[in-house]
Formats: structure tokens, sequence, C-alpha cells
């Protein structure tokens, strides 16, 4: 479902109207070109003042790190960053990965309720997303199993419901909503069912606007060290990589021709036939062996739709 632009105009009135706030909008910024691409036409183009929130998840890459200075920096705007502590993150990663393979589906979460977070105490009257399908590729709830005993669990890991959450069970209770980016609601919205997205003139306009940089020669998720490994997971769990949700969903978008898509696919089906490069660090600083990783993943595929005891892998 996509919105029209008037409706984003009537959005961003009321926003600037507000004077509660010194900000008219938060943006959760991870140095990636969609993230990056908001907080430019936030302040370029819509004339907002954000305030850019970064989560240091503990595989923030250097090329993101960047990204978000240079982004902050050449636009004029406040910036927060957030970082927990490595071995509480680390706790609550590997709650995930005994649960799906991979701890993304936490990364999401905290970004969202974090963010949640530093609205209500910054008074601040609107969250602008990027995640959509025509940025990202959502998975099914069938593939990606929302497993909310998991996601809960690790937080506690983590110990963040005392850092950041100043009611726990209003976010337990939260973390259930069928719609968790909120599309309808006017205190955060995720700009791209508003907009047009052109994907391959992002990273242009933002290489020569705000020096924004590739990562080994790609343009997806440049700001995590585990995208790479994610979908390398993914291939492994589902039997087919990450980015083929995006393609299907860019087909539909009508970026992308069937065609074009197939032959993206087989260049990564390529790559994924290898090990990322940094695999071995990757479980080498959560603790494991390969062969203990390969055990949880096998436990997943055998059973996909069944929950794992995530106990016996702490």
């Amino acid at each position: 479902m996509y919105f029209n632009k008037l409706a984003l105009d009537k959005i961003f009135e009321k926003c600037k109207s507000d004077e509660n706030s010194n900000y008219n909008c938060l943006v959760p910024l991870s140095g990636g070109k969609d993230s990056t691409y908001i907080l430019y036409l936030c302040v370029k183009k819509f004339k907002l003042k954000p305030l850019a929130l970064t989560f240091d998840n503990g595989f923030f890459s250097e090329t993101g790190r960047q990204n978000t200075i240079n982004a902050v920096e050449i636009l004029g705007v406040d910036h927060l960053i957030v970082k927990p502590s490595w071995n509480e993150m680390k706790n609550a990663y590997r709650i995930m990965i005994a649960t799906y393979g991979f701890s993304c589906i936490f990364c999401d979460h905290s970004i969202f309720h974090i963010s949640r977070y530093i609205q209500k105490k910054f008074n601040i009257p609107l969250i602008i997303l990027g995640g959509s399908p025509r940025t990202q590729g959502k998975p099914s709830k069938l593939l990606y199993r929302i497993d909310y005993w998991a996601i809960i669990s690790a937080y506690k890991k983590a110990d963040l419901e005392n850092h950041y959450f100043d009611n726990f069970a209003w976010f337990k209770e939260n973390l259930k909503n069928e719609n968790p980016l909120g599309l309808l609601d006017v205190d955060r919205i995720s700009l791209p069912y508003y907009l047009e997205w052109p994907e391959d003139e992002i990273p242009q306009i933002l290489a020569k606007e705000l020096k924004w940089q590739k990562s080994d020669n790609s343009t997806e998720h440049v700001d995590c060290y585990l995208a790479k490994i994610k979908d390398y997971i993914a291939y492994k769990i589902w039997g087919f990589p990450w980015q083929e949700i995006k393609y299907s969903d860019l087909i539909r978008d009508g970026q992308l021709t069937r065609e074009n898509a197939l032959l993206l696919l087989n260049k990564d089906l390529t790559m994924l036939n290898e090990e990322p490069s940094y695999f071995d660090e990757y479980l080498k600083k959560l603790d494991y062996t390969k062969f203990e990783f390969c055990r949880i993943l096998e436990k997943i595929n055998k059973y996909p739709f069944k929950k794992i005891d995530c106990e016996n892998h702490l």
C-alpha cells in the first residue's frame, strides 16, 4: 500500500507547527543508502530539523560509520549514538541465532524501540523510517517466524529494558503489534511508502552531496558487517537468498525487470557458494566454533517451524 505526497505534506506541516520540541523528526541513521537518503530529503527537500539516531550493534562497519559522520556534518544535524556493551549484545545475539540462525531481527526491534524511547524523551513529533518492501525486501511471516519469546529473552539478556525503556511491560505488549512499522500512525512513518524511490539514482545523489561511500563495490547494506553473513545464512536455511525477496519486491514495484532480477540473483548465488570473508571473525566474536554454529543451522533447517531451546546455546 502506498500513500500520496499530499498526505506526507500534511504530516510534515503538523510536525513543523509543533513547538514542544527542538526537532521536527527523528531519523534512525545507519550510514546505509536508504537511511542516509531519508536524512538528506528531510533537510534538503522538506526543510525539516531532524535529530539523527545511530544504533551501534557491535558490527557497525567503518564505511557506515564514516557515512554517518559525513552526513550529519554536511547537513548540520544533531546526532545521537546508542551503543550497549558488547557482552550484553553478545548474549542477546546468541539467543536470536539459536532461534533464527541470524540476529538481524533483534537489531530491527532494538532500533525501532530505542527510537520510540528517544522520541518520547525529546518530545519529537515524528519518527521517519526507511523500512519497506521497496527498500529492503520483507520476508513473509512464515519465513521470519517471529518468536516474541526469543526477542524478549534477548532484551532481558542485554539488559536493554533497564537502559532504554521506562515501561518494559508496555514494550512487551507492543512487540506483538501486527504492524510494527506503524505505517498509518502520524507519529511514525516509513518514507518510501510516500515517494518514488529511485534505487539506481540514490547512491549517485548521496556520493555527490554527502560523500557517501560504497563497501566492497556494493551499495547494499554498507553499514553492517553482518549483511553478507545474513544472506549466506538465510540461503542455508531457506534455500534462497535474502536478496531474492528484495528483487521480487522491486519487480512488483516496477523498478526491475524479471530478466535483470535473474541476472542479479545468479550473481548472488555464485557468491553464496563460499563463506563470507568476515565469517570466521563473526563466529569468534560470538564465541562459536564453526561446528557449533553449523549444528544450530542444521536444527533450524530440519525443523523450520519448531521453537528451539535457546538456553541450550548460551
